[in-house]
């Protein structure tokens, strides 16, 4: 699988525009490779929806990454074991990572 983005190169600083210091919207991404029926989940944030960069301080890295999984669900999934649970069902991965600063 393959993960870019028409909006930042991996390794790349993150534009303003998706982050909590503006529009906070989701920068474009495109994956090829992913089987079909993959679902979204819930995200960090709680929520489905994009949450953009917003650190306390200094620079950041932003991973982001797109899992094809052997089921359909997780079971017992919460915000303390999603990493692992994921983790025991990933068939492949892709994921990109850019970085921000504050615009303070």
């Amino acid at each position: 699988m393959k993960l870019t983005s028409k909006d930042f190169v991996n390794g790349g600083n993150i534009p303003i525009e998706f982050t909590c210091d503006s529009k906070d919207v989701s920068p474009q991404l495109s994956w090829d490779g992913v089987p079909e029926e993959a679902i979204q989940v819930t995200n960090d944030f709680g929520k489905k929806d994009y949450g953009g960069p917003c650190p306390p301080s200094g620079t950041h890295r932003y991973y982001f990454s797109v899992h094809a999984l052997s089921t359909k669900t997780l079971e017992g999934v919460n915000r303390y074991n999603f990493f692992d649970k994921v983790n025991e069902h990933t068939l492949e991965k892709a994921e990109i990572m850019g970085l921000y600063q504050r615009q303070r």
